[in-house]
Parts: structure tokens; sequence; C-alpha cells
């Protein structure tokens, strides 16, 4: 199955290292520094991505509502929201079991933990 994940934040030196991080670990990255461009990107294949990984505080729109309206798109949506402080997952309208959040700062091992997670979910049978 494939394992393309968008992933959105928009300090770029997170966003290069989370996108290093996947890519290493064998999933298809693709990296924007913008809730539009993540937008644009997402919109026009929304049945390429599996996984979102985005931050809660993006300068140009909330984290959550970019999640909000992907989910609109694509129902089976993975989505894991980062913070700098705890984020209750049931404010967004998608399966509850493809929902996670990961707490700032983390680490390359907890980042490839909760997307691992998340995956399982998407693919019980692999």
């Amino acid at each position: 199955m494939q394992r393309s994940i968008l992933v959105v934040d928009d300090e770029p030196s997170l966003l290069k290292l989370v996108e290093l991080y996947l890519t290493r670990s064998g999933y298809s990255v693709t990296a924007c520094s913008s809730g539009g461009t993540a937008w644009e990107t997402f919109s026009q294949n929304p049945g390429r991505f599996r996984l979102l990984v985005v931050d809660l505080k993006l300068s140009d729109r909330p984290g959550d509502d970019l999640a909000r309206a992907m989910l609109q798109l694509s129902p089976s949506l993975a989505v894991l929201i980062c913070s700098g402080f705890p984020y209750d997952v049931s404010q967004l309208n998608g399966m509850p079991d493809r929902l996670a959040s990961l707490l700032k700062p983390f680490t390359p091992a907890q980042l490839i933990k909760s997307v691992k997670f998340l995956f399982e979910q998407l693919e019980p049978d692999a």
C-alpha cells in the first residue's frame, strides 16, 4: 500500500528535519511550508496522500482547520497534529483511530513511532 505523507510546517528547519526523518524511514514525503501550499497540493489529488503531519500553529491557517478541510475531501486520511501543547484530536471530524497528536519538541523516534502507529491503523493486516 502507498505510504505517502504530506508534511506541513512553516518553520523551515523543522520541516526539513521531519521530511528527512520520514524519508529515511522509507516513506514518500511531500513537504509544504504553508497551509495554502499544502491545500493546493492536496486538493489536486486527495487520494495521493494517506497521512497528514501538520503543525497546529501555521502562520497562514490553523493546522487543525487545514486537517478538517482535507478530511472532507478524503475521509480515510490519517492525521498527526504536532503542537507545543496537548491537543485533543477528537475535535477533528475523522476516524478516531486514524487521528493522533504529537507534543513538541519531539524526538525522531517519537515521530516515527506515531507515524508507524497511524499506518498500522490504515493497514491493519499489513
